[in-house]
């Protein structure tokens, strides 16, 4: 999270939102139990929420600085996790604990982040999305430099030039260019506007004093006729699934970013010194790369009562060691709230324990050595 974040709270509270649709969108209890989830659904716009905050935060520099800057605090930070979370899977598949990821080698450490769907070691998944876009903001730092005649305009041209190439794109993936260097490059193409909007909005933030009634009415509006025209607006950049047109995902994106972005806005003066949504908020990456790994955990958890006490008799083994997306019930929404509590709490518990609190990596010398730990909790994708 970047530093400026930190007394914009309202930013804050929209990052909290943020990670927490992440997390429930990966929940299926919790997708079809929350009336907001099918409104505004997660998989519609809680990426594009989050490069939209990211480009709201933009901020110039010089060359050199700007890219080592962003290499440090997003792809350094990944391939240690991804080397970490590789060891890890490698060893739960020789002893039989699970049937999935793949062999841990160069290949798939450091080339296939960049090249494939970026499920290699499964528990990191979702972190696909700073690869993402750190790629986003290294060309639209360079685009900004290139165009230093039109600068103030780039945020328009990056929006508009993007928007047109991802319309493309999206052809493209669904006429068969869905493998290899095309998942990188889809996701660039189809995140890259919303980064720019970020800029954008910043541009006109101060505007932004609609009535509120007027303003939710507006967008609900437009969501609804959407929704009657389109059915399910869901895509899924992980997979590289797309049913429409991308202005369909545009415009669904437009309306689940400046819904919670009012919401946040409304609750800036209520919660914005809550410590919990604080942290939250300044902690994203770590949420990001870790809460696959923390429903894991909790399965792990139950399958260990149902093999020991003979409880939880539904619990399905076969799933459990062939996917990472395995839920216990997910048809009980309220176990469902658990997994998504974990998958927030966990790595934020471990993170303040280990680093925040009693900086306990650090002083592992055998760790310290290889791995410069301010690597491990640099929380900075803006």
């Amino acid at each position: 999270m970047n530093k400026n974040n930190k007394t914009n709270k309202k930013f804050l509270i929209l990052s909290t939102f943020g990670i927490l649709f992440v997390v429930c969108g990966h929940i299926d209890g919790i997708n079809n139990s929350i009336f907001l989830s099918s409104v505004f659904q997660f998989y519609s716009f809680h990426m594009a929420l989050f490069t939209f905050i990211s480009g709201y935060f933009f901020k110039d520099g010089k060359p050199k600085e700007y890219i080592w800057k962003k290499t440090k605090r997003l792809i350094i930070p990944y391939i240690i996790w991804n080397i970490i979370y590789g060891i890890i899977v490698n060893i739960f598949r020789q002893i039989g604990i699970i049937e999935y990821g793949k062999s841990f080698n160069l290949y798939n450490v450091f080339i296939a982040p960049f090249t494939t769907d970026s499920n290699q070691f499964n528990f990191n998944t979702p972190a696909w999305f700073l690869i993402t876009i750190y790629f986003i903001q290294i060309i639209y730092f360079a685009i900004n430099k290139l165009n230093r005649v039109l600068k103030q305009y780039v945020k328009y041209i990056v929006f508009i030039t993007f928007t047109i190439l991802a319309s493309f794109e999206i052809i493209g993936v669904n006429n068969g260019n869905n493998y290899g260097i095309w998942y990188l490059v889809t996701r660039i193409c189809f995140l890259m506007p919303f980064y720019a909007l970020g800029q954008i909005y910043k541009e006109i933030e101060k505007h932004d004093n609609m009535n509120s009634i007027i303003y939710f009415g507006i967008i609900i509006v437009i969501q609804a006729i959407i929704k009657q025209k389109c059915g399910s607006l869901v895509y899924n950049l992980n997979t590289l699934y797309f049913r429409h047109k991308y202005i369909v995902y545009v415009i669904s994106s437009m309306t689940g970013i400046l819904f919670w972005l009012r919401i946040s806005t409304i609750m800036e003066k209520y919660i914005s010194d809550n410590k919990i949504i604080n942290y939250i908020g300044n902690n994203t990456y770590s949420v990001m790369m870790h809460h696959v790994f923390s429903f894991f955990v909790i399965n792990s958890f139950i399958g260990i009562l149902h093999k020991t006490f003979r409880i939880f008799n539904s619990f399905n083994i076969k799933e459990y060691k062939t996917t990472i997306w395995y839920e216990y019930n997910s048809n009980n929404a309220a176990l469902s709230l658990i997994y998504v509590i974990c998958g927030v709490s966990f790595p934020l518990v471990l993170k303040y324990i280990l680093i925040d609190k009693y900086n306990v990596l650090s002083k592992i010398k055998a760790i310290n050595r290889f791995i410069p730990i301010e690597y491990l909790h640099k929380d900075k994708t803006r």
